[in-house]
């Protein structure tokens, strides 16, 4: 047996990435390692031209200035040294490297990885619904998938969920199909994962789904439509009563002005988020570094790793310099896909773009952004295939340095 074209490889690594990774837990970032790894190997050996354009610098400068301020940071606030505080940036490696893999992708069309990305992301759901109902439903814990948290698992859900609807565009009927079941299968498993922060998100992007692709709504307005509708609506609504109580939670403690009304989760938030604010008013420009975050936590007596807030997060271990650092990377793909070209492309490009950042900065506001792997290689993997789509200028095509990318 003859081994896989580069070309090949390229599919199943992006329909795995997306496929596997609410039920592989590190998996989207052992692969994207592996990808690093392989593309430096590869380009060193000349296997294929370092195909780079002008437009990638929408992603890398920003990739790379994010991680010198958290760099800087951490330099600046250690007792130690240089060399514990180095120690401290291997997680953020890919973040250095990973446009390299930019070459290794571009041998293959970018439009046919994206459809590749969008039915991983529809097969996401639908492999990981009978895990997250397991852990949900018979065990009555919180849906994690193979995640082992619910946060990460909830931003995966909520993420591939929606791009599994663009299969809804495809003239395949087979893809359609899978895609509305993927979609429905990974906003079960959402709400399985009683993460209510990443709710918003997912009804956002529903929305701006039918405003994008109205064409996609018209063969559900009849009656088998409304029945088929009808019944997905039940079953959500169904799953979603394992959550019903924490948003209940959450109204009452966001609403009511009884002093007394409490929601257990919402309530330590605030408690965090008023002494993160109060840390960065004392620190402001570069903030405490990484490295003494839990430390800084720990002294409220909460064991947390981080504030479950992206940007207090950011603030505290870095200053204003970090937030705005991480702003500017949250928004790299937004930003190159409305500047773009309005190919017959721009439509769908724009909308992952929307979806990618809006998803990170609405969950954001209560959880994670970057720092946690799954995190990190799921929105590097979603801006490459991002980035692999942008057509390619005129005068780069003139010049040869950019080669498949449509």
């Amino acid at each position: 047996m003859k081994p896989l074209s580069m070309n090949a490889n390229n599919h199943v690594f992006i329909i795995a990435v997306a496929a596997l990774a609410g039920v592989g837990g590190s998996v989207t970032t052992i692969l994207l390692i592996a990808s690093i790894v392989w593309a430096i190997v590869s380009l060193s050996l000349k296997r294929f031209p370092p195909a780079f354009s002008r437009q990638d610098l929408f992603l890398i400068i920003p990739a790379i200035v994010y991680v010198l301020v958290q760099l800087l940071a951490m330099i600046i606030n250690s007792d130690t040294g240089l060399m514990p505080a180095l120690r401290k940036l291997a997680p953020l490696l890919p973040f250095l490297l990973f446009w390299l893999m930019l070459p290794r992708l571009r041998i293959t069309s970018g439009r046919s990885l994206f459809e590749s990305f969008v039915l991983g992301a529809a097969i996401c759901g639908i492999l990981a619904l009978p895990v997250a109902m397991w852990q949900g439903v018979i065990l009555r814990t919180r849906a994690e998938g193979g995640a082992g948290n619910a946060l990460p698992f909830a931003l995966i859900c909520a993420l591939f969920s929606v791009l599994a609807l663009l299969n809804l565009l495809s003239e395949v009927k087979w893809r359609k199909i899978v895609g509305f079941i993927g979609f429905v299968a990974g906003f079960v498993c959402l709400l399985l994962s009683q993460s209510r922060g990443m709710l918003p998100a997912t009804v956002l992007a529903i929305a701006l789904f039918s405003m994008f692709f109205p064409a996609t709504i018209k063969p559900w307005l009849n009656i088998k439509g409304a029945l088929i509708l009808a019944v997905v609506a039940v079953i959500i609504v169904w799953f979603g009563i394992s959550s019903a109580d924490r948003i209940r939670d959450t109204i009452a403690y966001m609403t009511s002005e009884n002093a007394t009304a409490t929601d257990t989760s919402y309530s330590v938030r605030m408690d965090l988020w008023k002494y993160g604010l109060e840390l960065v008013q004392q620190n402001p420009f570069f903030g405490y570094g990484v490295q003494n975050r839990r430390v800084l936590i720990e002294q409220t007596g909460l064991q947390f790793t981080h504030f479950h807030n992206g940007f207090l997060t950011a603030m505290v271990d870095s200053g204003i310099v970090g937030f705005l650092s991480l702003v500017a990377l949250l928004c790299a793909p937004l930003l190159a896909a409305i500047n773009a070209a309005r190919d017959d492309f721009y439509r769908q490009r724009l909308f992952v773009a929307i979806v990618l950042t809006a998803t990170y900065v609405v969950g954001g506001m209560t959880n994670f952004i970057f720092g946690h792997d799954i995190y990190d290689s799921i929105f590097l993997w979603s801006a490459l295939v991002i980035f692999v789509t942008l057509p390619v200028t005129t005068e780069e095509n003139t010049k040869g340095n950019v080669r498949g990318t449509v």
